[in-house]
């Protein structure tokens, strides 16, 4: 009951925020730069780890509340490949806070909630997760790629 509560509050403070940001009137730049923000999220929905990996600069590196240090693209793109058979993302949400462009480099700040089950040997395992990410994006050749992030989730518990 509680984790039902936590999400329904969760879903209630991302629609407010949401709704205000959504509500801003956005660049060309920012909308194109949101829809490869909701693009990444996308493939790596569907599984579509190759996709994802080239909205990445060969350069990136990326951090989260969970790991020790931050890691780089080829290390990211395994743990992906490698969770893509185990890991299935049931729902994702990404709700924008705030996008800030300079000509080429640009700070993404935004919201994500997301449902996965995760299966190992027979037991499955589903998680409803949320936090909050701020990524660095580079524009080379017409094209905005990751070049870092830093993540922070928390995974609900059911108590």
């Amino acid at each position: 009951m509680k984790k039902i509560l936590a999400f329904a509050g969760i879903a209630m403070v991302m629609l407010f925020y949401g709704t205000t940001v959504l509500a801003q009137d956005w660049t060309k730049e920012q909308t194109e730069l949101w829809k490869v923000v909701e693009d990444t999220w996308t493939k790596w929905k569907t599984g579509d780890i190759d996709g994802m990996a080239a909205n990445f600069h060969e350069r990136y590196q990326g951090w989260s509340n969970s790991a020790p240090l931050p890691v780089g693209k080829a290390t990211m793109m395994e743990w992906y490949k490698s969770m893509k058979d185990m890991m299935k993302v049931n729902y994702v949400e990404v709700q924008p806070a705030r996008i800030t462009i300079t000509k080429d480099v640009a700070v993404v700040d935004y919201y994500f909630t997301l449902n996965t089950t995760t299966k190992v040997n027979e037991e499955a395992k589903t998680e409803d997760s949320s936090g909050k990410n701020v990524e660095f994006y580079l524009k080379e050749n017409g094209k905005w790629l990751l070049i870092g992030d830093m993540t922070y989730f928390e995974v609900k518990d059911d108590d």
